[in-house]
């Protein structure tokens, strides 16, 4: 058995270039760790946890053989380190595309603890809450560049997300753990 599971050999062997359908985005989330975007009215139908277990669920009935597991609106680092870690336990997990604030000036720092850390090599992309910034109207994407340029698997990239206005309140975030 590998480090992700029995799933993570025939899940991992079926996205490896035999046709196998990959969800490009999904999220996982646990209500008590801070996804307050869910106390909206109009989402309580999805107003409970989501968890691997259930990815399991969705994706077989849906015939998807892998998924790409995104940042959920927590919008700190600490998630990111959580996805990472159960991208590396989860075989239909094919990739993380984790929060990073954008226009930090440790990007680089950030993104290459990120990849350091456990799981590390799932990290595929990284994504900001742009209607959380002062100005959502300005992009961070040339400030990104540079810093997924600096990290150490270059290439990746960045994206920034905008939706509805958020209340959330902008936070710096903790440094990743690297243990």
């Amino acid at each position: 058995m590998t480090a992700r599971g029995t799933a993570g050999g025939a899940a991992g062997g079926a996205a490896g270039g035999t046709g196998a359908v990959v969800d490009a985005h999904h999220h996982l989330w646990r209500i008590d760790r801070g996804y307050a975007w869910l106390d909206e009215p109009d989402l309580a139908p999805i107003r409970r946890d989501f968890t691997v277990a259930d990815l399991r669920e969705a994706i077989a009935t849906a015939g998807v053989g892998r998924t790409v597991l995104v940042e959920a609106a927590r919008c700190d680092a600490a998630e990111t380190t959580e996805f990472l870690a159960v991208a590396d336990a989860t075989g239909e997990i094919a990739g993380v595309v984790g929060w990073v604030d954008l226009v930090e000036p440790d990007l680089a720092e950030t993104v290459a603890a990120h990849r350091a850390g456990p799981g590390g090599r799932w990290l595929v992309g990284a994504r900001d809450q742009v209607q959380g910034q002062p100005d959502p109207t300005t992009s961070p994407a040339p400030t990104s560049t540079g810093a997924w340029r600096r990290s150490p698997r270059p290439g990746s990239p960045s994206t920034s997300s905008s939706g509805p206005t958020s209340s959330r309140r902008r936070r710096s975030p903790p440094a990743p753990s690297r243990s």
